[in-house]
C-alpha cells in the first residue's frame, strides 16, 4: 500500500510533467504552462470532492430519507409496515465507501492551486 504522502508526491509530480510537456508545444512557454498546472489541479479537487462526498455516505442517507418520505405519504406503504410489524424506524442501509486517494487529490489540487496563483499575481499581477 502507498503512503499518503507518496500518493501526494506521485500526483504532483504527474501534474507538473504534464504541465511542462504540454507547454513544451506552445510558442510561450510560460503562461500555457500556468494554466495546465491550474486545471489539473481543478480536475484533482473535483475528483477528490467527489470521492469525498459518495465516500461520506450522502447519498445513502439521502436515499434513506427518500424512502421515508415516499412511505410516510403512501396509506398503502403505511398499511403494509403495520401488518408486517415494521414500525420501528431503521437507518440508513449505508454502505460506506473509502477511498484512499481523497486527501492526497484534494492537498495536490489546493497545491497547484495556490502555486499558480502566487505565479500568476508575481508574474502578470
Amino acid at each position: 500500500m502507498i503512503s499518503p504522502s507518496r500518493k501526494f508526491f506521485i500526483l504532483n509530480t504527474a501534474a507538473l510533467l504534464i504541465a511542462f510537456g504540454y507547454s513544451l508545444f506552445q510558442q510561450e512557454v510560460l503562461l500555457p504552462f500556468i494554466n495546465a498546472y491550474f486545471m489539473i489541479g481543478l480536475a484533482y479537487i473535483c475528483i477528490g470532492s467527489m470521492m469525498f462526498v459518495i465516500g461520506s455516505g450522502f447519498f445513502s442517507i439521502f436515499a434513506h430519507n427518500y424512502k421515508k418520505v415516499m412511505k410516510g405519504s403512501s396509506k398503502k406503504e403505511e398499511y403494509i409496515s403495520e401488518l408486517s410489524g415494521d414500525t420501528e424506524e431503521k437507518g440508513p442501509d449505508m454502505k460506506v465507501l473509502t477511498f484512499s486517494w481523497t486527501r492526497p487529490l484534494i492537498y495536490s489540487g489546493a497545491l497547484s492551486f495556490l502555486i499558480t496563483f502566487v505565479c500568476s499575481f508575481v508574474l502578470f499581477g
